[in-house]
């Protein structure tokens, strides 16, 4: 039984299905693709070769949203020829019943992010050559789409982030994330850790590093841990 019969019965389960669609990726042509909907991935097949020629899993998309009846837009960050890339998919179906049925899929399948409160972001203007503040704005231009909202704070001295990090209410924020190099990583971690409460919150306050400093050793670090190259982080 094909995808297509299925949705029309608007049977919830999407897995392991396949059907043609308009896809437009970023600011191309449209084409027309197979969508093969599987257990963790979307990928997106050559309709003539049925060669995949890009995928999507949950760790790499930002959001999803319906932007008319019958289309669906896709922001995500997939790896192709081993770099990840911000795209775009816009998808275009026959049948507009398609556009909230994908989107229910995602959303049990933890494609799309579950909400969350603000994440507070700490800058060290003076890191990379004063570059730091511009890196972020090209980050906060690439989670726009996310709609999540994140609170910027610029360092203003040495130790600065970690004065933060220990008077900080983590109780209003979803999460922390510092655009320095090494050091304010290092700040933010110690704050955090000599706080009275730093084992009740330690396992639930997510960390978040941008790299934005002349040397990238803990980035490339974990890039490295999770298998992902690192070679233009130099």
């Amino acid at each position: 039984m094909s995808l297509d019969s299925v949705m029309e019965q608007k049977e919830p389960d999407m897995t392991y299905r396949e059907f043609e669609c308009l896809v437009k990726i970023d600011k191309g042509l449209w084409e027309r693709k197979i969508l093969s909907v599987g257990n963790n991935k979307l990928g997106f097949l050559n309709v003539d070769s049925l060669c995949l020629e890009v995928g999507i899993r949950p760790n790499c998309c930002l959001s999803a949203k319906i932007i008319l009846e019958n289309r669906v837009a896709i922001s995500a960050c997939p790896s192709k020829n081993g770099i990840r890339k911000l795209m775009t998919f816009e998808i275009e179906f026959g049948n507009k019943s398609y556009v909230q049925n994908l989107i229910d899929f995602m959303n049990k399948s933890n494609f799309i992010p579950a909400k969350r409160k603000k994440i507070l972001v700490i800058v060290n203007p003076a890191s990379g050559k004063g570059k730091a503040p511009q890196i972020w704005k090209q980050i906060a231009e690439m989670t726009a789409s996310t709609e999540i909202e994140f609170e910027v704070l610029l360092t203003k001295r040495a130790g600065h982030a970690k004065e933060i990090m220990q008077q900080l209410d983590v109780g209003k924020y979803g999460g922390v994330v510092t655009v320095s190099g090494d050091g304010g990583l290092w700040e933010i971690s110690n704050g955090l850790y000599s706080r009275e409460d730093w084992k009740d919150i330690s396992s639930k306050f997510p960390l978040g590093l941008v790299p934005g400093g002349s040397g990238h050793a803990m980035h490339c670090s974990l890039l490295f841990h999770q298998k992902e190259p690192f070679d233009q982080e130099y």
